[in-house]
């Protein structure tokens, strides 16, 4: 199926979706539940999100033809910053940026352990949101969001992308109460430009080709009581197919496309409502076989999974 078929089938059946459910609750107004997916600031308004991440990623290394000849295990701390400035109601803009430090260790069955480790800034992004739809005039809420990434930042992309998010909210009577309900399902596409990478212990550089990511998301957000809120959702990645040439002309292969089942489960609570929120995330990836093809090291990452645990704290100023 074409990439931009992809995207018309994925909204066609967000739409679908929503209007299903359309007679379950009457529509809420905009809601600002810090920790809400769909939240964007208003005029004049600062808004800050900082993320804390620990990660386990474990993958086998299998030659081409052979059995599984080696173990990876790799953790990893990443601390990240985004700000959201709201120019107008409907328009905000953003910058995003962090810092990591990575491990790993790379058990070979026929051989001693290696192990590599790494840190350095990671690259920053500029962001810009516009609400295309409001609340106002629509059952949904949709906005556009584009990014750009210089690539200054040693070993990484320049990147450029484009996200489609729906938005549904919902108001739920109880006996103790209202509740919140909001819906939001992402459909966005992005694409790294060629770059070099240069290894932190060889010094030696490696040439990637640009890439395509297509993404297609759901999350909801259930807000049970003026303090709570649980978050959960289900996230598609696929990388398509890039060549790498490492410094060895004979060892020049190809990636082939790539995929990612990403669910995740949060818990937030409002410190100061509508001031600030913190929330505890846990994600855990279901990640496809990485081949390699061609080069003297023809095979593939298989067996590979990922946990990451955050703490992410909301501020509105």
């Amino acid at each position: 199926m074409a990439p931009a078929l992809r995207v018309r089938t994925l909204l066609t059946s967000i739409s679908v979706f929503c209007l299903c459910v359309w007679p379950l609750a009457g529509m809420a107004d905009e809601i600002d539940a810090l920790s809400n997916p769909s939240f964007l600031p208003l005029q004049g308004q600062l808004f800050s999100t900082t993320t804390y991440t620990y990660s386990t990623l474990n993958q086998d290394w299998q030659p081409q033809g052979e059995t599984i000849d080696e173990h990876h295990l790799g953790t990893s701390n990443h601390y990240d910053e985004r700000l959201e400035y709201g120019l107008t109601d409907r328009l905000a803009v953003g910058v995003d940026g962090g810092y990591a430090s990575a491990s790993g260790q790379y058990v070979y069955f026929d051989g001693p352990k290696l192990d590599a480790n790494s840190s350095g800034l990671s690259n920053f992004a500029l962001n810009a949101y516009y609400q295309a739809i409001t609340y106002a005039h629509s059952p949904f809420s949709v906005y556009i969001e584009g990014t750009y990434a210089p690539g200054v930042v040693a070993n990484a992309p320049r990147s450029e992308g484009l996200n489609l998010f729906v938005n549904r909210n919902f108001e739920l009577a109880t006996d103790h109460g209202v509740m919140g309900l909001t819906l939001q399902g992402e459909a966005g596409t992005a694409y790294d430009d060629d770059y070099a990478s240069t290894n932190p212990q060889s010094g030696l550089t490696t040439h990637i080709s640009g890439r395509w990511t297509y993404l297609f998301a759901g999350r909801s957000q259930f807000r049970f009581s003026p303090r709570w809120a649980f978050n959960s959702g289900v996230q598609f990645r696929q990388l398509l197919a890039n060549s790498v040439a490492p410094p060895q002309a004979s060892s020049i292969y190809s990636n082939s496309s790539e995929s990612a089942v990403e669910p995740y489960v949060n818990v937030a609570y409002n410190i100061v409502p509508n001031r600030a929120t913190v929330a505890i995330e846990y994600e855990h990836d279901f990640i496809g076989d990485e081949r390699h093809l061609g080069g003297l090291d023809s095979g593939a990452w298989v067996n590979q999974s990922q946990n990451l645990y955050s703490i992410r704290l909301f501020l509105l100023f």
